[in-house]
């Protein structure tokens, strides 16, 4: 299947938006890096606007978008849903911090509401994608491996933002945990994949030039082989490296910024790699029909 960039910039930056937004929260509930707040709240709704704008590339005819809202079964409304509600979330907390602009902070309540409506986001965009037609996206490793990506992006961003005397305890540690949940969760997307069965279905559809090759060679739908296998590599070495960045990152804090942009780089090179293969093993089961 060929790369459909919108849409990988699309969920990149949403899981990125809803990583950091869920960051916030955490922080939040920990007292922590109050006086970032503000400065995270701009930087996420940025990234989540950036990504909507991003899905609009993707469609030839984008205000026919509209015709699907009217079904609430249908995967681009309950995005639609997702994204309106962190928009009413990040509005709130904005209402807040601008009250308290003295002593900015979150109440416990409104902490909780903006990770729970971060997960939602997360849920929400990785669930399009699971779809019965194309064995490699139909896992729900899919959506965790969106959930992995977000975990490492928001805390690396956070880091980034928050001043050297703000890098309290919870930024660093949810660093160095969000970026090993990243490797566990890419590695098992990436393995699931290659295991996605193809060959139960009947390969009966062949090129009548070539009638003895069928048109699509079902051996090449592996992550760790042909045209995936440079991708794959991406994959696992950026979140290596973004984990190594997180350790490095709590362990020398005068430093945190350089180790946390050398953590959010790697860790975007290794969410893109990830749906680039996505992509690149998505066939669909009536290819071979």
């Amino acid at each position: 299947m060929e790369l459909q960039w919108p849409l990988i910039l699309f969920t990149t930056f949403i899981a990125w938006s809803a990583g950091l937004l869920a960051t916030q929260g955490i922080c939040a509930l920990r007292n922590e890096s109050n006086a970032s707040q503000m400065k995270a709240l701009f930087a996420s709704a940025a990234l989540l606007a950036i990504g909507g704008v991003a899905v609009f590339f993707h469609l030839e005819h984008w205000e026919r978008i509209f015709n699907g809202f009217g079904h609430l079964s249908s995967g681009i409304t309950q995005e639609f849903i997702a994204v309106v509600i962190v928009a009413i979330v990040m509005v709130t907390i904005f209402a807040y911090l601008r009250r308290s602009s003295n002593d900015p902070h979150l109440p416990t309540w409104l902490s909780v509401l903006a990770i729970i409506a971060a997960v939602a986001l997360l849920f929400s965009c990785g669930h399009s994608y699971m779809m019965a037609a194309r064995p490699a996206w139909n896992s729900i490793f899919e959506l965790v491996s969106l959930f992995g990506g977000a975990c490492i992006l928001g805390p690396a961003s956070f880091a980034i933002i928050s001043a050297r005397e703000e890098m309290g305890s919870t930024v660093g540690t949810t660093m160095i945990v969000g970026s090993v949940v990243n490797i566990v969760s890419s590695a098992a997307y990436l393995a699931t994949m290659s295991m996605a069965s193809y060959t139960e279905f009947d390969a009966t559809y062949f090129d009548p030039t070539a009638p003895a090759q069928p048109m699509i060679d079902v051996s090449s739908l592996n992550a760790f082989s042909g045209d995936a296998l440079f991708a794959s590599t991406l994959v696992i070495a950026g979140a290596l490296a973004a984990c190594i960045a997180s350790l490095m990152a709590k362990k020398q804090p005068d430093k945190h910024i350089v180790w946390a942009a050398v953590s959010l780089v790697t860790a975007l090179v290794s969410v893109v790699a990830l749906r680039i293969v996505f992509y690149q093993l998505g066939v669909s089961v009536f290819a071979f029909y």
